[in-house]
């Protein structure tokens, strides 16, 4: 399998972290001792926008998954799973788990979120 390397992407491997850590309490020395150019040479070499395909984030559907505007999530990193399972009853039903039943009374949808007013009974009283 061939992989592409994608030019102008900054990456830093562990043998350069290994090199680069300071201590907390040398820290200030470090800093104190760096000039001007060596912060703008650092700065420097991060990519600037976008440095690889983030097509799915565009699409429509997508797009209100995006937490904010103009920050994509990269196709070959993005999560791809549901949300969440539905682990609660649907209305006027009830389920049993590990000795608890829980019973969805109500239902109430808003633009942001949803509000269930669920009943908990535990089984040893029945």
């Amino acid at each position: 399998m061939t992989r592409k390397v994608e030019e102008n992407v900054y990456y830093i491997g562990t043998q350069d972290i290994e090199k680069r850590k300071v201590k907390v309490e040398e820290l200030a020395a470090f800093v104190a001792g760096k000039t001007l150019d060596y912060y703008e040479e650092e700065f420097d070499k991060f990519s600037d926008g976008l440095t690889r395909s983030c097509e799915a984030a565009k699409i429509p559907r997508n797009r209100a998954k995006n937490r904010h505007k103009g920050l994509y999530a990269y196709d070959s990193t993005r999560v791809k799973k549901e949300k969440c399972e539905q682990y609660w009853p649907n209305i006027g039903t009830t389920l049993t788990y590990i000795g608890v039943k829980v019973t969805c009374q109500s239902k109430d949808e808003y633009a942001e979120f949803t509000r269930r007013l669920l009943l908990l009974n535990d089984v040893s009283v029945f």
